[in-house]
Order: structure tokens, then C-alpha cells, then sequence
């Protein structure tokens, strides 16, 4: 996003927390793509806003929701991004992504296995009951759902 928004450098550091495939394109390629297709230049503004409502969705879901809450938003939204219900993850790296120990990850995932709603396996787990999860889900997780929808014409 640095990138496109056309800053000398990012403050931050990117972390992968789920494995999958990732294309890399040179910074000046990726600008010529940009500078070339209006329709992708809007995409990318696009994303760039539903990426800053998600961002501030996590904030304040962050500070104001129940683990269990935030964990079921993860969880929902990480299927979302994979399209699948298999996801390969750390209970560290979730604790990371929410802000927490990792014994409240570990909790709340435990919740959602003996609810049924999961399978949790060593380095992965299953999502076998989505709407569930929505449900134990706060209002967050449908907002930015529906946000990244409306703005992108595609759910992500």
C-alpha cells in the first residue's frame, strides 16, 4: 500500500501470518501498472479505503469486544481472505493479531471446538460451522465484510 499511496518508505514491518502464495512485482513496475489503468488505479483506491474502515474496525474491536468476540472476527475473516476453511496458523501469531496472551487464544479456540464450530489441530485448524462463528462474532466482522464488498465488488 506504501507504494501506491507513494511514500519513500514504510514505518512498518509486514508479517505473514498465513501461509499461501504471494506475487511480487518491482516497486517501478507496479507503478507503470498503476500510471497505465485508471480502473486499476480506482480498484486500489478502493481497497486502500476498506482497508482503513477494517483498520479501524480492529481498533476498536481490539479495545472493546470480548476475545471470543475478536477471535471468531479472525478466524471469519482469515477464511474470507483464503477461501478456505482450513487455516494454517500459530496460536502466537493470532494472539499477536489480537493483542493478547496466548492462554485467551488458546481459550476461546477451545470454546469453539467443543462448541463444534471448529477442529483444532496441531499448526491448523478447521472451520466447520461459519455461520456460528458469525454469530459469536461481533457486529465488526459484517461491517468490514460488507465494506471490502461494497467498495471492491468483491468479497475479501
Amino acid at each position: 500500500m506504501h507504494v501506491f499511496l507513494e511514500t519513500e518508505r514504510a514505518d512498518v514491518d509486514a508479517a505473514v501470518q498465513i501461509a499461501g502464495v504471494i506475487w511480487r512485482i518491482r516497486t517501478d513496475e507496479f507503478r507503470g501498472l498503476v500510471d497505465a489503468s485508471s480502473s486499476f488505479r480506482r480498484l486500489l483506491l478502493r481497497y486502500t479505503e476498506a482497508f482503513v474502515v477494517d483498520a479501524t474496525h480492529t481498533a476498536t474491536c481490539n479495545s472493546l469486544h470480548r476475545v471470543t468476540q475478536r477471535c471468531a472476527r479472525w478466524l471469519l475473516a482469515s477464511q474470507d481472505r483464503v477461501g478456505s476453511n482450513t487455516l494454517r496458523f500459530s496460536h502466537h501469531a493470532l494472539a499477536l493479531s489480537l493483542g493478547i496472551h496466548q492462554e485467551g487464544v488458546t481459550g476461546a479456540l477451545r470454546t469453539f471446538d467443543e462448541a463444534g464450530w471448529i477442529e483444532v489441530h496441531r499448526g491448523y485448524l478447521n472451520l466447520i460451522d461459519l455461520e456460528a462463528l458469525e454469530r459469536a462474532s461481533c457486529s465488526c466482522y459484517g461491517a468490514t465484510k460488507a465494506r471490502f464488498a461494497d467498495l471492491s465488488g468483491v468479497v475479501v
